[in-house]
C-alpha cells in the first residue's frame, strides 16, 4: 500500500496530485471511452484517498479535538452545490473542458501548497 512505503501525510499529497493529473487528462481526453476512463481513474483515487486523510486526522489531531476536525471534513460534500453553480456557468460559456480544467488547476494552485505543508507537520509512525 502507498502510506506504507512513504507515510499516510506523503501519501495525502501523492494522491492528491494522482487526482489533479486524471482531471487533466479528463480534460483533453478525446472520445467517450477515454473519458469514462480518466473519470472512473480519478473517482478511484479520489475515493481512495478519504482513507488516509481520516488517519492523518487521527495521527495529527489531539483526540478531545478530532470531532471537530471531522465535522470540518464531513461538509466538504456542501461546497459542491456553489462550486457545481460556478461551474454551469463556465460550462455555459466556454464548455466542460475547461470546467475540468479549472478544476484541476485550482486543486493544485490551492491544495498543494496546504497538503505540503501538513506533510512536513504531521506526525511520522
Amino acid at each position: 500500500a502507498i502510506t506504507n512505503r512513504c507515510g499516510r501525510p506523503a501519501a495525502v499529497l501523492i494522491l492528491h496530485l494522482l487526482s489533479c493529473a486524471a482531471l487533466l487528462v479528463l480534460s483533453v481526453a478525446e472520445g467517450p471511452w477515454a473519458a469514462a476512463a480518466a473519470f472512473l481513474v480519478y473517482q478511484a483515487i479520489v475515493k481512495i484517498s478519504n482513507i488516509p486523510v481520516y488517519s492523518l486526522v487521527l495521527d495529527s489531531v489531539k483526540p478531545e479535538h478530532r470531532g471537530k476536525f471531522f465535522h470540518l471534513l464531513s461538509i466538504k460534500p456542501l461546497t459542491f452545490g456553489g462550486s457545481a453553480l460556478l461551474g454551469g456557468y463556465i460550462a455555459d460559456a466556454f464548455g466542460y473542458r475547461v470546467v475540468v480544467a479549472a478544476t484541476a488547476v485550482s486543486l493544485l494552485v490551492i491544495a498543494t501548497p496546504l497538503l505540503t505543508v501538513a506533510v512536513c507537520i504531521a506526525p511520522r509512525r
